[in-house]
């Protein structure tokens, strides 16, 4: 009989434990759970999860794209010969960065008073020379190419022909546009002659 009251005893306190306990936890409220009273009223309508990560992949893919197409420009930009702006040097109008094989015979031709003998454009892997030669004269232009040839011959550059005229020969160094005309007419200040007379600077 003892034993049976212990037990009821010990169950009833139990009971009673259980209950004080839940009781507590109900009177602590909404402060015991934050989102007690959360009713989503302000809530923006959320993507699944699936749909997100696709566009956060695609849109990382796309920077990744834009980053590699912008360091291959940086590469080219790099590998390309840096463009020259334009010599100040005319010959009948035209500045010697663009002036055409045909334009330079026609304007040698009146300035000598000579028969153009032939007339042609090298183009090398980074400069191009255009050579016109005539009865007794020679004119050439040095300058960038336009549209280098990588397999061309080599063609030195303004700067380097510069520095091996000859005795006979006369040039116009522009540093600025990198070009160089040069003339040949058998004795300096005949070449010198012809150079002022097509060349306007």
């Amino acid at each position: 009989m003892r034993i049976r009251s212990n037990v009821v005893a010990l169950l009833s306190s139990l009971v009673l434990f259980a209950c004080g306990g839940a009781a507590s936890q109900d009177a602590k409220g909404p402060e015991g759970d934050p989102w007690a009273d959360y009713k989503g009223t302000f809530a923006t309508k959320g993507e699944p999860r699936t749909k997100s990560s696709e566009k956060s992949e695609s849109a990382k893919s796309e920077a990744k794209a834009k980053a590699d197409t912008n360091d291959d420009k940086v590469e080219e930009a790099s590998a390309a010969p840096v463009a020259k702006k334009a010599s100040k040097g005319m010959i009948r109008g035209e500045s010697i960065s663009s002036i055409g094989a045909d334009a330079l015979a026609d304007a040698s031709k009146s300035a000598s008073k000579s028969k153009v003998v032939s007339s042609k454009v090298v183009v090398g892997s980074q400069y191009e020379q255009v050579n016109v030669q005539l009865k007794g004269v020679a004119v050439q232009i040095i300058r960038p190419a336009a549209n280098p040839d990588p397999s061309g011959p080599s063609v030195s550059s303004p700067k380097a022909r510069n520095n091996e005229l000859s005795k006979t020969e006369s040039g116009w160094y522009d540093e600025d546009a990198d070009v160089l005309v040069v003339v040949g007419a058998g004795k300096k200040a005949g070449s010198q002659k012809m150079l002022g007379t097509i060349l306007k600077r």
